[in-house]
């Protein structure tokens, strides 16, 4: 079981995951925006096992993970980002391969999808501890 933190500003989005995971063994805790995730992962109080964040958001998903890495925090991170799959969202998913990112996600994505991209993070974090 990991405890993830899922981050977008789209409340319905957030919703449909929360259906799509309700069946898993995670524990799910859920941001609207980045600097209320930011927050939740530095205020000590919480250990998150994996990072789940849209790209375009207000304190968007860059900032977050560019404070994160200020403040050396690492945690797994799949970021998921919606428009053009051919040029939009995938080029702006490129360009985060300089903050580590495990996996990501374009939306709009099956539920099948989300569960694979958490499995696979998950196992690959797990392999190279």
């Amino acid at each position: 079981m990991a405890k993830i933190l899922i981050v977008d500003d789209e409340a319905a989005l957030l919703s449909s995951i929360k259906r799509t995971l309700r069946d898993t063994a995670h524990e799910l805790e859920f941001a609207l925006d980045g600097k209320q995730a930011l927050h939740m992962l530095t205020s000590g109080n919480q250990h998150y096992d994996l990072l789940i964040s849209d790209v375009y958001m207000p304190f968007d998903g860059m900032e977050l993970l560019s404070h994160l890495t200020k403040q050396g925090i690492n945690i797994p991170v799949i970021m998921m980002s919606g428009g053009d799959r051919r040029n939009g969202s995938l080029n702006m998913l490129n360009l985060l391969d300089a903050f580590n990112i495990s996996t990501k996600l374009c939306k709009p994505f099956s539920n099948d999808e989300l569960i694979n991209a958490i499995d696979y993070t998950l196992m690959k974090v797990a392999n190279e501890s």
